[in-house]
């Protein structure tokens, strides 16, 4: 994620734009980070999250 933000960075500052935080960058971060940590593993819009034998599933259930 780091790297992202770097890359942003570094095109916002070659672009003349002052690179603001509160803008739409940590919306986006914050939203693909949140989903991924509440996940912590593949979204459950797999077909196999729907097999009760899925061992993960479970074990989080």
């Amino acid at each position: 994620m780091k790297n992202v933000n770097a890359r942003k960075l570094a095109t916002l500052r070659v672009k003349g734009t002052p690179y603001i935080p509160s803008s739409e960058t940590p919306q986006k971060v914050k939203h693909t980070a949140g989903r991924h940590r509440t996940h912590g593993r593949k979204p459950p819009l797999h077909p196999s999250s729907k097999r009760p034998e899925s061992s993960s599933e479970t074990a989080l259930a």
